[in-house]
């Protein structure tokens, strides 16, 4: 390559490039993360982890499947301090943070009328939003089940919100609770997604899972902050409950990493859209190391050096390579 080639564009950049590749990317794309549960027996501490993590990817925006509080009670002094908990952790995101409600967020009115005063959009638990060419949608399937007029105004609110959105190079429909092909709210929703360019994303099961309901690829995150002892998986099309003893007795067995053979394990998503097309990436916790990860090995390398004896090598009548 000449010392004087430069590149402005992902083309250019190909092009002098000692391999080109399948194809650069296009100057337009962009990546954004999605996390899955923080609660339902959250984890002390792994919320803040995740955060610190992904400000290292630096994504235009960081988009949740619900479940970020532990909930489940009318006490009002009680939900808004969880909510004050979660959003003093979640203020330290360096990147813009959509919300989405899960069964523990909006599990009565009491937790449904201040999740909407404190994180709704118009007034609605739902909505979506534009990103380069995409659409985005966000819904409340646990309001819709608890509620039969709560489905109905959000599947007539979504068929006029995707009427206009008809033109979009993708479209991302991001809810908390995974819909069942049987269930009421499916059938009608599937209706209205094209499934060609289609992406789901749910959390709620708390262990990682993928398949494609009418050809529309469905991906159930595994909790990030929250506990994945146990759970429901998705196993070549059926659905089983794992729990922790099942997982450790395979993992006695012999079993290679059982808890990642179970999708047990803390995570969450890492998106790439160029040109209208995802490329997902599934980021186990703790595997995204900061630069300064170097300066900690080097510090733990020091401290057990000292520890221990100083070798005694033999004289070989030459230096040891240095490199």
């Amino acid at each position: 390559m000449s010392s004087k080639a430069q590149a402005r564009t992902p083309a250019e950049l190909s092009r002098i490039a000692g391999w080109r590749g399948a194809a650069p990317k296009s100057a337009d794309a962009f990546s954004f993360v999605v996390v899955g549960d923080r609660c339902g027996a959250h984890v002390e501490g792994e919320w803040a982890a995740a955060i610190e993590q992904v400000n290292l990817l630096k994504p235009a925006f960081v988009i949740c499947v619900g479940d970020l509080i532990e909930g489940y009670t009318e006490d009002q002094a009680e939900i808004n301090r969880q909510w004050e908990e979660f959003e003093t952790l979640t203020a330290k995101l360096e990147a813009p943070f959509f919300y989405c409600c899960g069964n523990h967020d909006v599990s009565n009115d009491v937790m449904f009328e201040t999740y909407v005063e404190r994180h709704g959009v118009d007034g609605r638990s739902y909505y979506s939003f534009d990103y380069c060419d995409c659409h985005f949608v966000v819904l409340d399937t646990l309001t819709a089940m608890r509620k039969p007029d709560s489905r109905d105004q959000q599947l007539e609110w979504l068929a006029g919100d995707l009427a206009a959105a008809e033109d979009a190079a993708h479209l991302f429909v991001i809810y908390e609770i995974p819909l069942l092909q049987t269930g009421r709210i499916w059938p009608r929703l599937r209706q209205l997604l094209p499934p060609e360019k289609t992406t789901i994303f749910n959390g709620h099961w708390h262990a990682l899972s993928f398949y494609r309901m009418d050809d529309i690829p469905v991906y159930i995150l595994s909790a990030t902050g929250g506990d994945v002892s146990s759970g429901t998986y998705e196993i070549d099309g059926q659905i089983l409950t794992m729990d922790a003893e099942a997982v450790r007795r395979a993992a006695e067995a012999g079993a290679v990493e059982a808890d990642r053979a179970f999708g047990a394990f803390r995570m969450f998503a890492h998106v790439v859209v160029d040109d209208g097309t995802p490329t997902i990436a599934l980021v186990p916790l703790h595997q995204v190391l900061p630069a300064d990860y170097t300066e900690t090995v080097m510090n733990a390398r020091t401290a057990y050096s000292k520890q221990v004896q100083p070798l005694n090598l033999p004289d070989r009548g030459y230096p040891w390579p240095t490199f």
